[in-house]
């Protein structure tokens, strides 16, 4: 096949010369006869039009074959145009006019040999661009585009020096124009006054625009949003160099995200496997302590001891429905039935049935509710939870014989439930690590010498944030009080 495509080819060219030169040949012809007022010069013109159009045709079939010369390819197009017109000029201009002591038909073989050469370096010259701009090369490969782009590059970016030496420049050209225009009254001194004032406007409004996109970005970026990133090729300089380390950062903080979430739905598997296979044989354990304590134990050390069991097994069911519990918020699959409900009355149902646990620790309710109802939008049964879990930890790590406060009150445009105790054993915090509380597995008894799992608080925060409220702890010195907050329907 190659071989065939260079075989037209080759066909093709000198096609072309032969068409070249007899048309070149006819127009001199032409030309000596009609010098010398002969007849037939329309004939010999007539023949040059015709080679001259087959030449054209000629050119067109060569377009789409022939291939650039080894070796050209590095060589400017507009080097080669330049190089060609020289010699073509400069051939002409020796060559021609010819001696009048020649005859026509050794002239018509200076001629044809002189059309032959400056062709042959033409179809060099054609090949090459021919080639380029199937490419879509052409431009890309002139000299003067590559002296403009490298100017452009390292003048006009936006580094300290290059900023310095444009701004000087400038600043020179602009004087110049205005030097000229008063001395000389020319009007290109203001065109010059007007370009420098108007180059330098125009890099001064792109850095600035360029900047304005970058701090945008970063803001995102601080704001939580990894999804868009920035075209670091539109910007230039030191911008694009920002700009690149801007999607770097972005990139490794995406990366640090999904790493995380993959980590913790790993943890929330493990934790959901776990539970399940533990809580078959809990089952069968509190199962069989149940049938045991049916029947009456033989001394009093073994119904202690199946207390013992029993209560032991029955806090372990607890921390395994925790611990599932957790790994369905986390995970994301809890469904909300988010319906209109009364905050108030909620807060009376709870508080009712933890009387009896207040009063066996001598804790007194101090309750500061509104008269009116509290409308909020929510799952009641998973607020109840929440809630019944902050009565929980009243109950079991508030000061014996201590009030217990609890407020519903409305801030705003906000209903506001509160629970405030003092601690038996306080919790030696700073501030910030207060909010160390609603984590999991985190407990203010570190000793443990007390029930819980340590996912209590850890579950109402889930549940209140996944349902649009806001859960917060406080802790100061040995009072705990943690609060509540939805907004009012």
């Amino acid at each position: 096949m190659d071989n065939r495509n260079y075989g037209s080819g080759f066909i093709r060219t000198i096609l072309q010369q032969f068409f070249l030169i007899a048309a070149v040949l006819c127009l001199y012809t032409a030309d000596y006869l009609h010098s010398y007022s002969m007849q037939k010069t329309y004939i010999f013109l007539a023949i040059a039009i015709i080679n001259l159009i087959m030449t054209f045709v000629m050119m067109g079939f060569l377009a789409k074959s022939v291939s650039s010369f080894h070796g050209l390819s590095k060589v400017g197009a507009d080097i080669m145009f330049v190089v060609l017109t020289a010699v073509v000029y400069f051939t002409l201009d020796l060559v021609f006019p010819l001696d009048q002591n020649y005859m026509l038909a050794d002239r018509l073989i200076i001629v044809g040999v002189v059309a032959y050469l400056l062709d042959s370096l033409f179809l060099i010259v054609f090949s090459s661009i021919t080639t380029r701009m199937r490419t879509n090369t052409l431009i890309q490969s002139c000299v003067l585009y590559k002296l403009v782009t490298l100017i452009q590059k390292n003048l006009f970016e936006h580094t300290m020096f290059t900023r310095a030496l444009r701004g000087l420049i400038s600043w020179m050209a602009g004087i110049a124009g205005v030097i000229v225009f008063l001395k000389s009254n020319q009007v290109w001194g203001l065109v010059l006054l007007a370009l420098s004032i108007f180059i330098e406007l125009y890099y001064s409004l792109r850095k600035a625009y360029e900047e304005k996109v970058i701090r945008k970005a970063i803001l995102q970026i601080t704001q939580g949003d990894l999804n868009s990133t920035l075209d670091a090729q539109s910007f230039h300089g030191e911008q694009k160099q920002t700009a690149e380390a801007v999607n770097h950062i972005r990139d490794g903080l995406d990366n640090a995200v999904q790493k995380g979430i993959k980590n913790e739905r790993m943890k929330a598997d493990l934790i959901t496997n776990v539970s399940h296979d533990l809580k078959t044989p809990l089952t069968s354990i509190i199962n069989y302590v149940n049938i045991l304590k049916e029947k009456i134990p033989e001394t009093e050390d073994t119904w202690q001891y199946l207390m013992i069991l029993d209560e032991k097994s029955q806090r372990l069911k607890t921390l395994l429905e925790d611990l599932l519990e957790v790994s369905r918020l986390t995970s994301g699959t809890v469904k909300y039935e988010m319906n209109q409900i009364d905050f108030l009355e909620l807060i009376y149902e709870i508080g009712g049935e933890y009387d009896e646990r207040f009063e066996k620790r001598g804790l007194i309710i101090v309750t500061k509710l509104p008269r009116l109802s509290m409308m909020i939008k929510a799952d009641g049964r998973q607020l109840c939870r929440a809630i019944e879990n902050l009565y929980t930890n009243a109950a079991k790590y508030a000061k014996m014989d201590t009030h217990v406060n609890v407020e519903l009150r409305r801030d705003g445009d906000l209903a506001v439930f509160s629970i405030r105790n003092v601690m038996a054993q306080p919790i030696q915090f700073t501030v910030e690590g207060a909010s160390d509380l609603t984590e999991r597995f985190v407990r203010g008894d570190r000793s443990r010498t007390t029930e819980g799992s340590g996912l209590g608080l850890s579950i109402t925060k889930e549940i209140v944030t996944q349902m649009g409220g806001t859960f917060e702890v406080f802790v100061e010195e040995d009072v705990y009080n943690a609060t509540i907050s939805f907004k009012i329907s």
